[in-house]
């Protein structure tokens, strides 16, 4: 939004004020929006579409045009045009016809889903003929690995596959599949970055050199790329039952296969960034992700792989020259820096390499990700889960009445749902909220 300047009272010089996504605003943005309008001579622009309105969770919700029009009545402002656009340039003709029908079956029957014939969008895409769209239902017998796997097969080179699933732990899990089953894939989630394997291992790199005598760290580390040095999983079995210093003994045998000790004598001499880049270069990492990922996949596809681990270490390592004095800076202070943002940065995204290397790929994300995108083919698994919202210990409603008075209604959860405490509103804002 730009500057407002403030004349003769609340006189804003504004000439048009445009909000898009508007089905996402709250009352209270509403009622911004109308107060810059009625001390203004602005004209507003409001777009969206109320069968989008997602937001909910944050008080936003699909009547946030009527809400509009009830304060432009209040403020006398009735000069207000309303425009439905029902031409589509971007949508397959076939796939929007289905997707009509459902929308008019589902206004027939939930009272505040507001469509009908009237709202239908009609393509202007391939409108001349009818396209090759086919949707089917999974068999029951055709596991998912067995699905993916076909459909890599008979897609063309140019053509795209992806999963599309509900919640990033869907995303997570659909990852491991194909990583068992050898199934390249990309995964597209928000604020990914941190907690992808390259910045993981240079975590447990760095940590390694702050505590050399921690059996866990050290363990970690030699199932990095760091590591060559191959473990052997009986003999670590065997000494289980030993003594916490046996074991600590064993996993130091392995580190100085790695001759671990000589950098850990330098970072008491050397700057830690000269020092981890120093062992970037010198162990090579990216080359040792790419040797274990031949052992499922093509050569291809392990070496676009390993080049998106080299683009996300080079990142990391962007991100803490620009977060650090190279001089001033501790191995301590950078290890924290990874940790607290691995824990809680959602914001960073992972990058990726150029789409033509990755025409092996299946992709998988959420779906609220895909919005704009579209693909050849597409896989929605587990649809026929029931939908269950996170568990809350505290769950909080807030509405307001006809008379614009704010009601706050509350559910406290104790110890696995034994008991819980809420209070009167709970039960009516409740079932008020469900059928929204």
């Amino acid at each position: 939004m730009p500057n407002l300047e403030f004349k003769n009272g609340h006189n804003l010089n504004l000439k048009v004020l445009m909000v898009d996504e508007f089905q996402d605003t709250d009352k209270t943005q509403v009622d911004f929006v109308s107060w810059i309008i009625e001390h203004s001579n602005a004209k507003l622009f409001v777009v969206g579409d109320e069968k989008q309105s997602i937001y909910r969770f944050r008080g936003a919700d699909y009547t946030a045009f009527e809400q509009l029009k009830k304060n432009f009545q209040q403020i006398s402002i009735d000069k207000l045009n309303e425009f439905s656009l029902v031409r589509n340039y971007r949508t397959n003709k076939k796939l929007l016809n289905n997707i009509d029908e459902w929308f008019v079956e589902i206004g027939d029957r939930v009272e505040r889903f507001n469509y009908n014939e009237s709202d239908r969008i009609y393509s202007l895409k391939n409108s001349e003929c009818e396209n090759e769209i086919e949707i089917r239902d999974l068999e029951m017998s055709l596991s998912k690995t067995d699905l993916i796997k076909n459909l890599l097969d008979i897609k063309k080179e140019t053509e795209e596959v992806c999963i599309l699933v509900r919640r990033n732990s869907d995303v997570s899990y659909i990852k491991e599949i194909c990583d068992e089953n050898a199934i390249p894939c990309e995964v597209s989630s928000t604020g990914d970055f941190f907690r992808c394997e390259p910045v993981r291992e240079l975590y447990i790199m760095i940590k390694s050199l702050i505590n050399k005598n921690d059996n866990k760290t050290i363990y970690s580390l030699l199932n990095t790329s760091y590591s060559d040095v191959e473990i052997s999983k009986l003999e670590l079995l065997k000494s289980i039952s030993m003594e916490e210093n046996d074991i600590n003994k064993l996993l130091k045998s392995y580190l100085e296969k790695l001759n671990w000790d000589k950098y850990i004598q330098k970072s008491k001499v050397e700057s830690p960034i000269t020092l981890i880049e120093e062992m970037i270069n010198d162990i090579k990492p990216e080359v040792k992700y790419y040797k274990s990922k031949l052992n499922k996949f093509s050569k291809e596809d392990a070496k676009v792989m390993a080049t998106e681990y080299k683009m996300n270490l080079d990142h990391c390592m962007f991100l803490i020259r620009k977060n650090f004095n190279k001089n001033a800076s501790t191995l301590n202070s950078i290890e924290n820096y990874l940790k607290i943002n691995i824990q809680t940065n959602d914001v960073e995204s992972i990058k990726k390499a150029n789409q033509t290397y990755k025409r092996n790929f299946i992709k998988c994300m959420t779906i609220h990700k895909s919005k704009g995108l579209e693909f050849d083919y597409v896989v929605l698994p587990e649809t026929s889960h029931e939908f269950v919202p996170n568990k809350r210990d505290l769950e909080i409603i807030i509405s307001r009445d006809r008379f614009e008075n704010v009601n706050i209604a509350y559910k406290i959860t104790f110890g696995n749902s034994i008991k819980t405490v809420s209070n009167n509103l709970y039960k009516e804002l409740k079932f008020d909220e469900k059928k929204r």
